[in-house]
């Protein structure tokens, strides 16, 4: 009778400590300002809870599936034990192929802004230069023209004609 409520009990301060170690996490990510990542960030955490929960439920059922009980008790304790354990791997697995999937996305969208701020950066440069290298006619003629940048103006006698 001791190793059922043992089970139990090591069942359920695991999912204490889990459940401690999830709203930890989430109580740090609360203050995120990118929408994104604090939508992914709370279902997450929902789907961890949910999972924390199951296993609690798990070690319940296991716990009463050891016991004295009549044998339609027990059928059903294990059935609903074997269910909830079932539903539980699903729980996980799709948390890991959620998890997976966001930060693979979040790693494309680094990745986009990596290559494309340098890009940018570059064309900007470059037409800058253009810029500067471009001398605008003057209104008055070919004669009034400004000096490009870095460059001083003609002198008188020297004037292009």
């Amino acid at each position: 009778m001791l190793f059922p409520i043992l089970e139990m009990v090591v069942l359920l301060a695991i999912a204490g400590f889990l459940g401690y170690r999830i709203n930890e996490d989430w109580q740090a990510s609360k203050n995120l300002k990118n929408q994104m990542e604090y939508t992914f960030q709370w279902n997450r955490f929902r789907r961890r809870l949910q999972i924390v929960i199951t296993l609690a439920v798990v070690a319940i059922c296991v716990c009463l599936g050891q016991m004295a009980l009549p044998k339609e008790v027990l059928i059903f304790i294990w059935s609903t034990a074997l269910l909830i354990g079932m539903w539980l791997t699903i729980l996980v697995l799709s948390d890991i192929v959620v998890t997976r999937k966001h930060y693979g996305t979040m790693g494309d969208i680094e990745e986009v802004h990596k290559t494309s701020l340098p890009g940018e950066i570059r064309s900007r440069k470059d037409r800058a230069k253009k810029s500067l290298s471009l001398r605008e006619p003057s209104p008055d003629g070919p004669s009034q023209q400004k000096p490009a940048p870095g460059q001083t103006s003609p002198e008188p006698g020297n004037r292009p004609q």
